[in-house]
């Protein structure tokens, strides 16, 4: 017979209100966060709270277990875990089915059945990454769904966690759970170095998905090991300084962290070490200042429905922010108001089904299965619901313009976000010339009627494009990173290279001049006007730089629709907006230009979207904009005779 080992105490957890008032400060971080992220900058890293409470409850409870019986009831732990998430889970899904159906507009209604169906299935976090890398989506509205990545990862960390803890019974009774804690160590370690390295190429995959985040829950059981072994052996004083302490690195943590850090990263270890020194000191002193605080009658009530609120106020804010994008008070209204129907389905369904006497785990297991499969089926349903044919017609005339994204994209030509180099993109012969088309995604959307024209005047035509890298030798923040946009550097400095080599008769040079919170100095995005100043000195040393060796032709930035553009769409041709809004931000090229004489030009096309008051979405009876900041590939060839006119007259 084994004998259990007398070092290891048990894990069983003591009810604690203190955790319960810290289940109140994380999905109320969250909460003002989604509601305006610069009243508390920091209050994302609620969802790390969570993470870490999670894997102290949840972790601890399979180690008293494991420690108890040497085994893990899998069919027990998975039904107890269908019983307490799921019932309000589905509900709130359910609520944003119809939610969408009724107040987005049609063309949403897709992308919303997805990632509904996303979330029911739990993965959610996977979808969310993959939409996220995808360029086209930066700019994109939020799902009202967005926040189940974060159950979807604690679920899929508790499909594994069990098996890794169950491996230890191929080992004798008294080293399992030693055992465990080494895994659950080994573990932590290596999904943050997955983190740490994922960062390097997608923020979106280091933040959303599994093997990146659970260190943070590993965190979280371990947490729990300490406060039941060593509680005994710490002080009251000790355990007051440890509370103090750990109470100011997380309230500095939401403070003055931002989704301006690279995050996770490093930066990520403040906030999960603060939480777990901040449970551990509670569990330590049970008399500590800040253990009163936390049980009052306000965090009890917030706490115990914590899990509800994170899962109703998301959806509230969503649809309200998209259906109302210039009202912030709408916005607020609908986030508190979202509390109502919290407090509802805890009290009506969350609490009634966590307290039923249900038989039989199995037929829990696959009653909940089929509730998943139901939402699910119901989200794909939501995209079928018969809507008027006019509504289906521009439905699909929205989506073939934001797929209409030209020749640029057809040809190869334009270089992704991670490329470095340029592929040959010639066209044509040089009996007349050579014309080079430079710039970011914002000249690559010209690559059309340049080409005609240049083919019909036997010019040869090079394209040197790459999303988000003006050919301005300035520092780009890489917001997909939250980082510098090293390979920007490298692509543009090889670009200037070639045209110092072979100077082009005629450039043409187009970027984005939007680049508020993209211009970096000092390996951090500059404010708003210094980016400014610093985007027009690099335009003034970029001209210098190419106008003695080529005739060169600027295009001014495009005007921008409002990012919800779409909606209007949906209903109407009649889509427009205010010309000085349109307009707000965009560098005004001809001013600089001008001190060029006659070797740099401008070519402004903003009255060809514009009347004297407003920008139209809708131009000729033809959508613009693929998105609200780029022109299709079909509008864009309507500027052919433009550029033939260059071509003709070229000095």
């Amino acid at each position: 017979m084994e004998n259990r080992s007398p070092s290891f105490p048990s894990y069983k957890i003591p009810h604690s209100p203190e955790l319960q008032g810290l289940r109140a400060t994380a999905v109320l971080s969250v909460l003002i966060y989604h509601l305006d992220a610069l009243l508390l900058p920091g209050g994302f890293l609620g969802v790390d709270i969570f993470f870490v409470l999670s894997g102290y409850l949840i972790g601890r409870k399979l180690l008293a277990e494991l420690d108890k019986t040497g085994q893990i009831n899998l069919v027990r732990f998975t039904a107890a875990r269908i019983k307490r998430l799921l019932p309000n889970a589905l509900a709130v899904l359910f609520f944003t089915s119809l939610a969408s159906y009724l107040f987005l507009p049609p063309y949403r209604l897709a992308d919303v059945g997805d990632d509904i169906w996303a979330a029911a299935l739990v993965h959610s976090n996977i979808h969310f990454a993959d939409r996220a890398i995808d360029y086209m989506q930066i700019g994109e509205l939020p799902s009202p769904v967005l926040h189940f990545w974060s159950l979807s990862v604690e679920e899929q960390f508790y499909i594994f966690l069990p098996f890794l803890l169950l491996s230890t019974t191929l080992v004798r009774r008294n080293l399992r759970l030693p055992m465990a804690l080494w895994l659950i160590t080994i573990t932590m370690i290596i999904s943050f170095f997955s983190g740490l390295y994922d960062l390097q190429s997608s923020q979106p995959d280091a933040f959303f998905l599994t093997q990146n985040r659970i260190w943070q829950l590993c965190c979280g059981a371990l947490s729990g090991v300490i406060s039941a072994r060593f509680r005994p052996q710490i002080s009251s004083n000790a355990s007051t300084v440890v509370q103090i302490s750990a109470l100011a690195v997380v309230a500095g943590s939401l403070i003055f962290i931002s989704s301006d850090f690279a995050y996770p990263g490093v930066i990520a270890l403040v906030p999960t070490l603060g939480a777990s020194a901040l449970i551990i000191s509670i569990a330590f002193n049970q008399e500590g200042p800040l253990n009163k605080a936390l049980s009052s009658s306000f965090c009890q009530w917030v706490g115990d429905r914590s899990y509800s609120i994170y899962l109703w106020h998301w959806p509230f804010i969503a649809i309200a922010a998209e259906t109302y994008p210039d009202s912030r008070i709408i916005v607020w209204m609908a986030g508190l108001g979202s509390i109502i129907p919290a407090a509802l389905t805890f009290k009506l369904l969350e609490q009634p089904v966590r307290k039923a006497n249900l038989q039989g785990n199995l037929t829990l297991i696959g009653l909940g299965g089929i509730g998943a499969a139901a939402v699910a089926t119901a989200s794909v349903g939501l995209v079928s619901i018969p809507q008027s044919g006019k509504t289906v017609a521009r439905a699909a005339l929205i989506e073939a313009a934001r797929l209409d994204n030209g020749g640029s994209s057809a040809t190869n030509c334009h270089v992704d976000l991670a490329g470095v180099s340029s592929p040959p993109c010639t066209f044509g012969n040089n009996a007349n010339g050579r014309i080079m088309l430079i710039g970011d995604s914002h000249a690559a959307q010209w690559f059309d009627p340049i080409r005609i024209a240049a083919d019909e005047e036997r010019w040869q035509f090079i394209s040197r494009t790459k999303t988000s890298c003006p050919l301005l030798e300035v520092s780009i923040w890489y917001q997909s990173k939250a980082a510098i946009y090293n390979e920007c550097e490298q692509w543009r400095a090889s670009v200037l290279e070639e045209v110092a080599a072979a100077p082009p008769d005629i450039i043409i040079l187009a970027n984005s001049s939007g680049y508020d919170g993209w211009i970096a100095e000092n390996g951090l995005p500059a404010s708003r006007s210094r980016a400014q100043l610093l985007w027009e000195t690099a335009l003034m040393q970029l001209l210098e730089r190419l106008s003695p060796q080529s005739e060169v032709w600027v295009i001014r930035d495009t005007p921008r629709m409002h990012p919800n553009y779409r909606a209007c769409l949906s209903y109407s041709d009649d889509c427009h907006r205010p010309r000085t809004l349109a307009l707000d931000g965009l560098t005004d090229d001809a001013q600089i230009a001008n001190k060029f004489g006659n070797a740099v030009n401008v070519i402004d096309f903003t009255d060809r979207f514009c009347d004297e008051k407003r920008c139209s979405a809708v131009i000729g009876g033809q959508i613009a904009y693929r998105d609200y900041h780029h022109i299709t590939g079909t509008f864009s060839a309507g500027f052919t005779d433009d550029f033939r006119t260059i071509l003709k007259h070229h000095q």
